[in-house]
């Protein structure tokens, strides 16, 4: 009976083009928009690179020097990428006492760097508002003390 249910459920949600929200979705949904939202951020990135190839040729020359490394623009916006993607919501999906730490910490480090690539300045101009707005949205993530739907 429970699958029936189930398949009921699933196609109710189907019809009406919604998906099943996770228990962490729900549990932080600020954080899970802000992922969202910098996913964008990076697919309007992708898209100017995308319309001038020339440009996207180029971008493994673009680089940056922080902290004693080199790092290409692709570098630090498949970094940024991964974490918008794969390790955020992993570790909200398997949220320890020390998840929220580690998603600050990481996104700290991810704004250092996409700041320091949006102050370049031999960086092409079609990049120059997508990487600013990164910049910015990446500084507006939503406070820790303000993140959970419900009561630790």
């Amino acid at each position: 009976m429970q699958y029936l249910r189930a398949f009921f459920e699933a196609m109710r949600l189907t019809l009406r083009g919604e998906t099943i929200v996770s228990p962490a979705e729900r549990e932080f949904p600020a954080l899970f928009g802000w992922i969202k939202a910098g996913q964008k951020h990076l697919s309007v990135i992708d898209d100017q690179l995308e319309q001038h190839p020339t440009e996207a040729a180029n971008w493994q020359q673009i680089k940056i020097h922080v902290d004693g490394r080199d790092m290409t623009l692709k570098t630090v916006l498949d970094g940024v990428r991964y974490h918008l993607t794969q390790e955020y919501p992993y570790l909200l999906e398997n949220f320890t006492d020390h998840s929220l730490t580690a998603l600050y910490a990481s996104n700290l480090n991810d704004q250092y760097w996409v700041q320091s690539l949006a102050q370049l300045d031999n960086l092409p101009t079609t990049l120059n508002q997508p990487l600013t707005n990164l910049s910015a949205h990446l500084r507006a993530i939503p406070p820790s003390t303000d993140v959970r739907n419900s009561p630790t």
